[in-house]
């Protein structure tokens, strides 16, 4: 079998990288701005009169979520 050239794709999306103490320090920067931003979406749903607390919970996770994967894309770029 001849050996083939790498594949068009595979050099793609490589960007700098900070290395692992960067990736680290972007992470728990992430994290940090999670959890602070958790009183602010608690404070939205108040201004929004949201009283369900089931309904709370559902936005406040899917919130996160939404936060945790844009950090997630952010450093995946670095």
């Amino acid at each position: 079998m001849s050996e083939g050239g790498p594949l068009p794709n595979q050099h793609e999306n490589k960007g700098e990288s900070f290395g692992p103490w960067g990736h680290r320090i972007l992470c728990l920067l992430i994290l940090t701005i999670i959890l602070y931003s958790q009183n602010n979406i608690m404070n939205i749903l108040n201004q929004i009169e949201i009283t369900n607390n089931s309904l709370r919970i559902i936005i406040q996770f899917v919130t996160i979520v939404i936060l945790l994967g844009l950090g997630h894309r952010l450093l995946r770029r670095n």
